[in-house]
């Protein structure tokens, strides 16, 4: 039996990839009990039914276990809570589902692969859907690439990526890995970053975190990884980041893991601006200017700002220093080694510096070797 007073309406598709979909729709009673059946005969005739959504005039129901590039047909309902007698349903709708994640390969002049798939990688990375691996092979591609979905970026045997005056890697999504590159903005030091992670305008930034770059040479940027505003959860591994402006540059972005690092002459090294429960592990920090291996401070302390929980642990100082600003909290500093090779300029520095401001910062089982400064107290190891 069918009544007026429930009814199916405003049907949407969502998160559909190669195996699954949601579906939702709404009903106009607010405690309908919901389900719908699907299969892959326009007149349903070989349907199953889904699991139900109950007491909801919202439903949302996941289907998985589908078929990659196959076409399926389906039929809303919506069920009076009280009478399931009383029932609404939709017309019959369908959906396709997208083909399963393939790997597309890159060689700039099909030398080392001739039969790639595309010779510019933002090409690649354009064709490619979600979870697909694009693999480049060696060469030297002259591109700024801007990545807008969930995707593996692999280089074989180290290609060269120039950027040009903008950023030579954009991400704009989340659970992107970048694995294996030698990275440059051609511009030197004022145009561009290495890596950028995030976007958006003002404070209002797209969380593009859950991301992992691990193996890659970068150099010659601005910043040689900057990782913008609520993008959080990232993981740089085992890379090499040397004369940038800067080698990372975190604002407002949290539980970051930055392990087996090196950064060495830089503008400055690691800046941790209003970023909290970040781990440096297993650090090398060699002549970054300014003495400035390690930084954490905050952008707008008179709008409550915090920077607080990170942890510097088995890492090595070589003429640089940890700097824990004003308002910096519950701050970790252990087990690391410093070691000042003094310059003719900055002869003398603090391995350690804390702000009069800064709070709760323990610091233990350190090693502080090398030539330590006395006079006047000033920049004597901490």
């Amino acid at each position: 039996a069918t009544a007026p007073e429930i009814a199916v309406g405003s049907i949407t598709e969502s998160l559909l990839t190669s195996s699954s979909i949601t579906i939702s729709w709404s009903t106009n009673q607010a405690t309908s009990d919901n389900r719908l059946e699907y299969g892959l005969e326009s007149d349903l005739s070989d349907a199953v039914w889904s699991s139900w959504d109950e007491g909801t005039n919202a439903p949302s129901i996941p289907l998985s276990g589908l078929t990659p590039e196959t076409t399926y047909y389906y039929r809303c309902y919506a069920y009076n809570g009280d009478d399931h007698d009383l029932y609404d349903s939709s017309a019959i709708l369908s959906f396709t589902t997208i083909r399963a994640p393939i790997t597309l390969t890159v060689d700039d002049d099909l030398v080392e692969r001739p039969d790639a798939d595309y010779t510019v990688i933002q090409d690649a990375i354009d064709a490619a859907i979600d979870d697909d691996i694009v693999e480049v092979y060696p060469g030297t591609y002259f591109e700024n690439l801007v990545i807008e979905k969930r995707l593996n970026l692999i280089g074989i045997s180290y290609p060269n990526i120039e950027g040009d005056g903008d950023d030579a890697i954009h991400i704009k999504a989340k659970g992107c890995l970048i694995d294996g590159f030698n990275i440059t903005g051609r511009n030197g030091f004022t145009d561009g970053n290495g890596i950028r992670i995030g976007y958006g305008e003002l404070i209002f930034k797209v969380d593009c975190g859950e991301t992992t770059i691990q193996n890659c040479h970068i150099h010659r940027s601005q910043d040689g990884i900057y990782v913008d505003r609520n993008s959080h959860d990232n993981d740089f591994i085992n890379n090499n980041i040397r004369r940038n402006g800067q080698a990372i540059y975190f604002l407002n972005s949290d539980s970051n893991t930055i392990t087996d690092c090196t950064v060495a002459k830089n503008g400055k090294g690691i800046l941790f601006m209003s970023s909290d429960q970040n781990t440096i592990t297993g650090g090398f920090f060699l002549n970054n200017s300014m003495l400035s291996g390690v930084r954490m401070d905050v952008e707008y302390p008179h709008l409550g700002d915090v920077c607080e929980g990170n942890r510097i642990e088995y890492s090595k100082f070589f003429n640089d220093e940890v700097w824990v600003g004003a308002s910096v909290t519950d701050t970790v500093i252990t087990r690391n080694y410093f070691r000042g090779r003094y310059r003719l300029i900055h002869t003398n520095y603090d391995a350690i510096s804390l702000h009069l401001n800064s709070e709760n910062i323990e610091i233990s089982h350190n090693t502080i070797a090398g030539r330590i400064v006395l006079p006047m107290g000033d920049h004597s190891g901490i």
